[in-house]
């Protein structure tokens, strides 16, 4: 069973922002490799949400956070265990350089 993935609006802008940044350093691979790596990170949280490292937790809402293999980003975002019908929603998008603040459930 596949669960839906929704962005929250506060990570569409942070991914935006990266890929304006790449785009002024005229940094086209990374851009191409940044896409991809979030195509395959949304397919397989959308089989499997529980792969990222837990951070917090109340009761079956579960906030976790993953780094994307391929690329330095790391995504938080969280979902309700008990409910396969309610959507993962990506939160956070920070460059593993970043100190951005963690999402609250």
């Amino acid at each position: 069973m596949a669960w839906t993935v929704r962005r929250s609006a506060a990570f569409d802008a942070a991914v935006a922002a990266q890929l304006e940044y790449l785009t002024d350093q005229g940094r086209a691979e990374w851009i191409a490799r940044l896409r991809d790596e979030l195509a395959e990170f949304e397919t397989g949280i959308s089989t499997f949400p529980h792969m990222g490292r837990e951070r917090d937790r109340d009761g079956t809402r579960v906030l976790r956070k993953m780094g994307l293999p391929k690329a330095p980003f790391s995504v938080w975002y969280a979902y309700d265990e008990a409910a396969p019908d309610a959507p993962v929603t990506l939160l956070s998008f920070f460059h593993d350089r970043q100190r951005g603040r963690a999402p609250r459930l």
